[in-house]
């Protein structure tokens, strides 16, 4: 064959292989990091209530005690860094807190927050995490009210160092609540929770299952299937891109046409397996979702749901998902092509 075979020969080769790359990179991508929180209070120490304690001195100061949940679902890892607390009074910014993270000395100092006295965290892939923080604040002035704020935003930056600031709650005269009322249920930091709207005391909120021991213990069981479900797809990808490849790189030699044709047999079928087992971690998934909302009780049970409708596992609703619609079709046309120019004589 000539020069002009094995060039366009090694184009589709080439043009396979960077399909492939962009599939993983876009595979690696799916999932999220979603951030849960919420305000304590009740403790027995007045670091642990919500509210204005006194410090040491007979000073006011404010704090808020807070425990945080991070679930990474994506195939890479994560970093929140410097996630702290920002006061504000009608939209302007007024101060940071202070994140505590132990009083006392070496000791016999007690940890109220933070890891290893930072509020930097690294979320390993497909994992979940409970980490606690405390925040404080003292008046600046001797008059408290020089001071006054009446919203608290959460802030952190990303692993792109993009800070990211969320509305957390307002505070209506802050310096004259001692102890005020934390958060029975978990709140999900999203993209417009920083929006200024009126936050009802009255608000009715069902209390979840604690996030006990036996709870996390069973979240993170749960994360292996799904993290076995995603490497074996990701296996899959890796033998129909290889397959393809390698009939690209042959199309110069003497290869008959029928032998061609039955190359698409192994892709497809790469690509039905690729399916069922992206439907079994879907149905992880949400088995995971509904024990960590508290619909599923913690029995250690395996057992996933048959209604493929509610747990969105149906077999169209796997081949709309991107890892699937946007790497196979893609395989299965370099196959159409060289097998097309094949049988005109063109390679």
């Amino acid at each position: 064959m000539n020069w002009t075979s094995s060039l366009i020969g090694g184009a589709i080769g080439f043009i396979a292989s960077m399909c492939v790359l962009i599939a993983e990179k876009m595979w690696d991508k799916l999932g999220s990091l979603k951030i849960f929180y919420r305000i304590t209070s009740g403790g027995k120490e007045d670091v642990d209530k919500f509210g204005v304690a006194r410090a040491t001195d007979g000073s006011k100061v404010f704090i808020v005690p807070m425990v945080f949940e991070l679930q990474n679902t994506t195939n890479t890892t994560n970093v929140i860094r410097d996630v702290s607390i920002n006061l504000y009074y009608q939209g302007r910014y007024i101060d940071k807190m202070i994140q505590v993270g132990k009083f006392g000395n070496d000791e016999n100092g007690k940890e109220y927050g933070g890891e290893n006295q930072t509020y930097s965290f690294v979320v390993d892939a497909k994992s979940i995490r409970k980490i606690y923080g405390t925040f404080m604040c003292a008046p600046k002035r001797e008059n408290s009210e020089e001071y006054e704020f009446d919203e608290i935003r959460l802030k952190y930056y990303d692993e792109k160092n993009r800070m990211r600031e969320f509305h957390v709650r307002y505070v209506s005269e802050p310096w004259k609540q001692k102890n005020m009322e934390g958060d029975i249920d978990w709140i999900e930091l999203k993209s417009n929770s920083y929006l200024p709207k009126p936050v009802s005391k009255k608000e009715v909120i069902q209390e979840p299952i604690p996030m006990n021991g036996e709870k996390m213990t069973y979240l993170q069981m749960l994360q292996e299937p799904i993290c076995r479900m995603s490497t074996i797809s990701a296996i899959f990808k890796g033998f129909a891109a290889t397959i393809v490849a390698g009939i690209a790189a042959l199309t110069y030699c003497e290869v008959n046409n029928l032998i061609l044709g039955l190359s698409f047999i192994p892709v497809l079928l790469f690509a039905c397996l690729d399916v069922y087992y992206l439907k079994l971690e879907k149905k992880y998934r949400y088995l995971y979702e509904q024990v960590r909302i508290g619909k599923h009780e913690v029995d250690f049970s395996m057992k996933l749901s048959k209604n493929n409708k509610i747990a969105n596992t149906r077999v169209w609703d796997c081949i709309k998902s991107p890892s699937v619609w946007l790497f196979y079709p893609v395989m299965i046309a370099i196959l159409a092509i060289v097998f097309i120019l094949k049988m005109k004589g063109v390679i």
